[in-house]
């Protein structure tokens, strides 16, 4: 299948539903991050994947933001104390894996904020084995202008996003909640939204 990710292949192989959208700036990518923020619950897991520069800390300052209550500048890069954990309206910790093998990433308590009632952003998630069942995977690339990123957000279909997404979908823009499963026009607009099964 084009865009999955190899490490990913146990989720994968259930019924998923992705959604595709671009953001033109970094402060529509936070506000895209609000969005999801404002759907996390306790025990979400969200891996970001993507190239260095291509706006996964951008999108997690607005998910923790709005899922913890706190200001979207308070939000830094866990490039180097591995894991953030901020506690406002709920936990959410923020990891970041750029700088760990396979072999470090189970000594930095990532089920310590699941085990206490949190949600967990995780930036580089390709690097780790398979660590959550239902996570929701967004994938971030460039699309060629500076500012532009495309966002590929995956979930499975049975999982417990999908009933939040879908209400999503059908609250936002017309365009955005069109048929799950028309991809015409997809990427075409700097704004477009394409979702699919």
């Amino acid at each position: 299948m084009a865009g999955q990710p190899e490490w990913n292949t146990g989720m994968m192989s259930l019924m998923r539903r992705y959604i595709e959208t671009q953001t033109r700036s970094e402060q529509e990518t936070v506000s895209l991050g609000r969005a999801l923020g404002q759907m996390l619950q306790a025990g979400d897991v969200i891996y970001l994947i993507g190239d260095l520069g291509s706006g996964k800390t951008r999108l997690a300052k607005g998910i923790v933001s709005a899922a913890a209550g706190v200001d979207p500048d308070d939000v830094v890069s866990p490039t180097f104390t591995l894991v953030n954990s901020y506690q406002g309206e709920r936990l959410v910790s923020h990891a970041d894996l750029y700088r760990l093998d396979a072999g470090g990433i189970d000594d930095i308590g990532l089920d310590d904020t699941i085990e206490a009632g949190g949600a967990l952003i995780i930036e580089w998630a390709e690097r780790m084995p398979e660590f959550a069942s239902d996570p929701l995977v967004v994938t971030i690339t460039s699309c060629g202008d500076e500012n532009c990123r495309k966002f590929l957000i995956e979930w499975t279909a049975d999982g417990t996003w999908n009933e939040r997404l879908t209400t999503w979908l059908a609250l936002s823009e017309t365009d955005f909640a069109a048929s799950l499963t028309d991809r015409s026009g997809c990427s075409e607009k700097p704004t477009s939204h394409c979702v699919g099964e």
